[in-house]
């Protein structure tokens, strides 16, 4: 049976909004744990956090694991959320919600390396060490793909009217 454990780090960063705006704005997150190669039955209920404010504050918050998540947890503009305890070879996928407005972006570093980047959703597994999640929303909507029909087909169309 496995008894070591990883942590989980979780960051926000917000970029194109004025500094009252941009603090006052809350993000929430899901977090999902499964088993994976941990080598347990089941995974644990409850996991300790430490909640790192940007006013320096870092209270501590107890989260449970229901169902396989461990349900919104809120965090806005240059917080931390470490979560410690989770069991080495736990797989885990963090979902980022209600970030209309938001082109989202999210970068996994475990141990000093960079093992991914995407958007509103990051997965992973749990390692020796530290698993750090750096997610980025930057204010406006992400244009839409270039290099279509262009202008050109709807030119010829309102010369048809």
């Amino acid at each position: 049976m496995n008894t070591l454990t990883g942590s989980l780090k979780l960051e926000k960063i917000v970029v194109g909004l004025a500094d009252a705006d941009r603090d006052a704005a809350e993000f929430r997150f899901k977090i999902y744990l499964e088993k994976g190669k941990s080598g347990l039955e089941e995974l644990p209920t409850s996991y300790e956090a430490i909640l790192t404010q940007a006013n320096g504050d870092s209270p501590k918050v107890e989260l449970t694991l229901v169902d396989g998540v461990i349900s919104l947890m809120q965090v806005h503009h240059g917080e931390t959320a470490y979560i410690s305890g989770i069991p080495i070879g736990t797989t885990w996928k963090i979902v980022e919600e209600d970030y209309e407005g938001y082109n989202v972006t999210s970068q996994v570093i475990a141990n000093g390396t960079i093992q991914s980047n995407g958007g509103i959703e990051s997965s992973g597994s749990i390692m020796v060490g530290e698993t750090e999640v750096i997610y980025t929303n930057t204010a406006g909507y992400e244009l839409p793909e270039s290099g279509g029909t262009g202008i050109t087909l709807y030119t010829m169309a309102g010369w048809m009217l």
